[in-house]
Order: C-alpha cells, then structure tokens, then sequence
C-alpha cells in the first residue's frame, strides 16, 4: 500500500467536491460486507460472490432520497425497491469463469431466466411488494476462474441481452424507463471484484481519500491518500 501526500494549491474558484450519484451497487468476494481491496476472484476453488444494493445512499455515505440526482421531480414513496436486474461481466481479454447457481436473498421470484456465458451472467428478481430504502444484500453465486486472471465488473449492458440492464425498481421516477433506476443513467456508484492475487493488470488501484476539499484563492492544501494495487 502506498502513501501518496497531494499538496494543491486553491484556484479563484476553491476546489469543489465532486458529485457521486446514488445509489451503490457493489460485489463482496470475503463475507464482510463490504466491498474494498481485499475482495476479489479466488485463483484456485469457487468465490462466493454476493451483491449488495445500497438505494438510500452514495458510496461515501451520502443519504439521497427520491430523485434527488438525475432523474425528474417525483412524487414517489422513497428509493423503496421491488425488483432487480444485474449483469456481471469479466473483462475482454482477460479471462473465462463458470457460474454456479444465483441465489437470491430478498424473497424475490424470477423473472426470466437467469442467462450466462464464459464472461457474463444476468439476473433480474421481482417482489410481491416493495421493500424500504436501504443496504440490502440482493443474492449469491459461487463463481470460478476457468482460465487467465480475470476481474468482475457490474455492467450497464451486455451481450446476451442487448436489452438487458443493471437497475432496480422503485416508485422514484427514473429518467428512461417509469419507477426504474438504472445504472449508469439515475446513478453511477458501483465496485466489482479484482483480479486473483498474482494474476497481473488490469484492475485500478483502490483510492481512499477525503471526499472533498476547499481551499483559499493562492494557500497550501494538504492532502492524504492512500494507494492499494489490488493486484500486487
């Protein structure tokens, strides 16, 4: 892990946060919950990978409520959900895995049948009613490197559906599609899988640095942030 001391010197304008769009959509590789370096593809054996939907916050904590980003002004009951579609995919080039059986966690039914290949697998649920706003772990499937170092990444499309796509629904009025999130459209916060250890490029380092920062017109900035290579 690298330590990295940015100094930065404040424009006429100050530095501005940046803006992260809700919610988060992320993988957890080791059962913590979480998602963050440690969480990648087993070289040898299947990976337990589950899926965490957060519809109530950014991924740095920040509460959002119904259409508070993109999406036009609404009148729903909150970023409640009620069904969901995902696509995971591997990378180009970087490798092959087989999928096991998806499991969901929400009580929710199938809805069309799940589709995969060698790099990809889609599976969209839906519930008899809808759930509260919140964190939520959506399901589990065992997943298994087949060749090369493959990482995982959550797609906005895919190749065995061209219609397919990573959302959620919700009584919150999306931009494209009614009481639909989607991704890469109403938000765009998402973390995937690294690469097995040892497997070589073609994951980005993991960033942990304030979320932002203001400074005075011509003083000095100081900064701290750390570095991971999640694939060292």
């Amino acid at each position: 892990m690298r330590l990295l001391r940015v100094l930065l010197f404040g424009l006429a304008i100050g530095i501005m946060p940046s803006t992260a769009l809700a919610q988060y959509i992320y993988l957890d590789a080791n059962g913590d919950r979480i998602n963050d370096f440690q969480d990648r593809l087993s070289a040898i054996g299947p990976t337990l990978v589950s899926v965490f939907l957060d519809t109530s916050h950014d991924r740095n904590g920040s509460p959002q409520t119904c259409n508070s980003h993109r999406a036009p002004p609404g009148t729903g009951s909150g970023i409640d959900i009620f069904s969901y579609d995902f696509i995971l995919s591997v990378p180009a080039g970087s490798g092959t895995v087989s999928w096991g059986v998806y499991s969901d966690s929400l009580g929710f039914a199938v809805s069309g049948n799940d589709q995969s290949n060698s790099t990809e697998f889609r599976a969209s649920r839906i519930g008899n009613s809808a759930l509260t706003g919140g964190l939520y772990k959506l399901g589990e499937i065992l997943v298994t490197v087949l060749s090369g170092t493959p990482s995982m990444e959550i797609a906005t499309g895919g190749q065995l559906d061209p219609a397919a796509f990573t959302g959620f629904g919700t009584h919150c009025i999306g931009s494209d599609y009614p009481n639909t999130y989607m991704l890469g459209l109403d938000w765009n916060d998402s973390n995937g899988l690294g690469a097995p250890p040892g497997g070589g490029g073609g994951s980005a380092p993991m960033i942990a640095a304030p979320p932002s920062a203001s400074s005075r017109e011509g003083s000095l900035l100081e900064l701290t942030a750390t570095a991971t290579d999640p694939n060292p």
